[in-house]
């Protein structure tokens, strides 16, 4: 099922009659599974729930039809924006708004113009879930042209390690596990019935034996790895930046100003939610040459060792989640481009730089990759003693 196609009117409407807000402008977002808008509205408001409107504007967002129909993950996601809002430490969280019900999410029909009935004109109604969030002010780390650098890659890091301790303390019925979580890093072996949609046979290899690998650590180790709720989704287009003033430029010219799209959250091994990271950062270092990306990958280690420790389990799980992330990330891009999104070249964001990065991870074994990272980690000056086994 597609996405839906709104039109400037189907906004307006759309706003005025759930949120009891005047658009004045919208602008469509990046997205791989919702449809995100930007929106501006007028200082008036019919919406008894807003005390005051924000003159850098709201994310509209309307779920993909799938996502749409677990109101339960929905509520989750909801929560868990409410609970890191309180709970992080200088970060911004993009949190849900009420609609002029109260409601901090609403079931609704919306046009889909691109299935229009060649007989009648008319375009089938779609229900999906739609929700007005906070719009943090910044930019995406996807459209800053010298980030990740060596500051904001190790601040990766320590946010990975606070959400990890953060969300210990927070549960939802709504929360899904890994078995019903098709991206979770757990299932990675299961894009092997997507193989087809890979045209490049040398590719297709690599990802098989990559996911054999993976599937063999994680019957070994997985299961004595801590487990938790992960936040699931720390790439390039769900972490804000913000420029620092030029007077402190002497080490970064941007911060991490906040994160958004909680639609990833879910409950399984703790240490996927730093593979992850450091994959997604690797990924963006070797798009944008801004630092090697295996270096990339040790500079986040070395910001989540800073106030967390890694179990044995979780040293030997690392690598090769890694590398699976990237087989999961290029598979699903070609599948879903040639299948499900044909218009939506977002979904191939990663292609060129994965297959780079998974190269040269694939050339390292793991004792030799946790040399590179052990020069990383000294470099940054890690506290002694953060690795509780001998990783090599």
């Amino acid at each position: 099922m597609g996405l839906p196609v709104l039109t400037d009117t189907d906004i307006r409407d759309l706003v005025a009659e759930v949120f009891g807000l005047k658009v004045t402008s919208s602008k469509r977002l990046d997205g791989y599974d919702d449809v995100n808008y930007h929106v501006k509205v007028s200082p008036t408001s019919q919406n008894a729930h807003f005390l005051s409107l924000s003159e850098d504007g709201y994310i509209l967002k309307i779920g993909n039809p799938n996502v749409s129909s677990n109101l339960d993950n929905i509520d989750a996601q909801n929560a868990m924006m409410m609970y890191l809002n309180e709970n992080l430490s200088n970060v911004e969280v993009s949190l849900p708004l009420p609609s002029t019900r109260g409601n901090y999410k609403e079931v609704v029909n919306v046009p889909l113009h691109e299935n229009v009935d060649p007989l009648n004109g008319d375009a089938p109604p779609l229900k999906v879930v739609v929700r007005m969030l906070t719009f943090i002010k910044g930019t995406t780390m996807f459209h800053v042209k010298s980030e990740p650098g060596r500051e904001v890659l190790i601040s990766i890091g320590r946010l990975t390690g606070q959400l990890i301790h953060s969300l210990k303390g927070f549960d939802h019925p709504g929360v899904i596990t890994a078995k019903e979580f098709r991206w979770s890093l757990e299932n990675a072996p299961d894009v092997e019935d997507k193989m087809h949609a890979v045209d490049d046979p040398n590719q297709r290899g690599c990802f098989s034996q990559v996911l054999a690998d993976f599937e063999d650590m994680k019957k070994k180790w997985c299961d004595k790895c801590p487990q938790g709720i992960i936040f699931g989704d720390l790439n390039e287009g769900n972490i804000f930046l913000e420029e620092l003033p030029v007077s402190c430029w002497d080490s970064a010219e941007y911060y991490v100003k906040g994160i958004v799209d909680f639609a990833d959250h879910h409950r399984c091994c703790s240490v996927f939610e730093l593979a992850l990271s450091m994959c997604y950062m690797m990924l963006e270092s070797c798009r944008k040459g801004t630092v090697r990306p295996i270096e990339a990958g040790g500079l986040v280690l070395a910001g989540y060792l800073q106030s967390n420790t890694l179990t044995e389990g979780e040293q030997h799980m690392l690598k090769i989640s890694i590398e699976a992330r990237c087989v999961q990330s290029l598979v699903m891009g070609q599948y879903s481009f040639k299948y499900i999104y044909p218009d939506n070249l977002y979904v191939l964001n990663t292609q060129t730089s994965g297959w780079q990065v998974l190269q040269q991870l694939r050339q390292l074994t793991a004792k030799e990759l946790w040399s590179i990272w052990d020069q990383v980690l000294s470099a940054v000056n890690t506290t002694d003693g953060t690795l509780t086994n001998d990783h090599h």
